[in-house]
């Protein structure tokens, strides 16, 4: 079944956008086979971060716990310009999120708008705490593609455990705010998924949580496996129900269900850009440990191409477990 945000992906493509992306993927799965990097085009997909603060402490958030090593700030307008237009003839997806709450960053709609203006697919996520009337009407003028909206838990005690300092009642007036919009408008678009992060303290509702999306008529409700970093010591969150878990009991040890092997699609295809220009190479690499270099300063194209970020596909291929940010990665 072709969903309605996948026809808008769809209509992204462009020939040099389809070449582009065919070379990516041949290019991957020649070095897979051959154990070999070799590298042929640019980045199909990006996240962006519009901001690294938010306005939550969720205990398993870099961020939220406090734990982030890296600068904080927003992302300007005139940065945003730089890479999208750098990455126009190449990039059909746009994440327009990575660490801290996207909605913080008062030029979100505008970067939207600029991004749909090239005709890419862009998508954003957030802890809806900020969606007012007005905010909801810039959004469905934007053209945003599609919003992720957080809602894990249906009562203030299950919601609360995780997401700390977060009002339900917030969320879901953010939500609502966000369908009479798009009804008004007579739009089919931001497509809009409610996504429910399964957890010890929640999973006793995900009958609730289904029953009011159907009510509201939401799009799509996604269940989600949490990623817990210090998964060894601390399993306040783990679900006891193994569907929605990354994490598996062992000999009375923890350890992750599925076992990663050398290889990783997102190392060819995507990146990460933090919102002072450093390219990490995976959204799993939440302190931009591994720095490939400042786009913002550089051109794109140069520092996707570098020799260290050669370096790191080629490590990857021989042994992906000998890189950290690779551990705790559901991929």
């Amino acid at each position: 079944m072709i969903t309605k945000d996948f026809k808008y992906i769809i209509k992204s493509l462009t020939i040099a956008r389809l070449s582009n992306y065919l070379k990516l993927v041949l290019s991957y799965f020649v070095s897979v086979i051959f154990r070999k990097n070799l590298l042929r085009g640019l980045p199909f997909s990006l996240s962006l971060e519009p901001t690294s603060y938010c306005n939550l402490n969720c205990p398993h958030c870099p961020t939220g716990n406090g734990s982030l090593k890296r600068d904080q700030g927003s992302l300007s307008m005139e940065h945003f310009k730089k890479v999208i237009d750098e990455n126009e003839n190449n990039l059909m997806y746009l994440i327009l999120y990575f660490q801290g709450e996207p909605f913080l960053n008062h030029d979100i709609h505008k970067m939207i708008s600029y991004a749909r203006s090239k005709n890419i697919y862009v998508l954003t996520s957030t802890n809806a705490h900020h969606i007012n009337p007005e905010m909801a009407k810039a959004l469905v003028e934007s053209g945003l593609n599609k919003i992720i909206i957080s809602l894990d838990g249906m009562t203030d005690e299950s919601y609360s455990a995780y997401r700390i300092n977060g009002h339900l009642e917030k969320v879901k007036a953010s939500l609502e705010n966000l369908l009479q919009a798009r009804k008004t408008a007579n739009s089919s678009i931001p497509f809009i998924e409610v996504q429910f992060l399964v957890l010890k303290t929640n999973e006793h509702e995900i009958e609730k949580v289904s029953n009011y999306c159907k009510e509201l008529n939401v799009d799509k409700l996604s269940l989600k496996s949490a990623q817990i970093y210090d998964f060894e010591n601390d399993t306040r969150f783990i679900p006891k129900n193994k569907k929605f878990s990354r994490y598996i009991y062992v000999d009375k040890k923890i350890q992750k269900a599925r076992k990663s092997q050398n290889r990783c699609f997102k190392m060819w295809t995507s990146a990460a850009v933090t919102w002072d220009g450093i390219l990490a190479p995976c959204c799993f690499d939440k302190d931009a440990t591994f720095n490939m270099g400042n786009v913002f300063v550089s051109e794109f194209k140069h520092v996707w191409e570098s020799e260290k970020y050669q370096v790191l596909r080629t490590q990857l291929l021989k042994k992906r477990s000998s890189i950290d940010m690779c551990n705790n990665c559901s991929e």
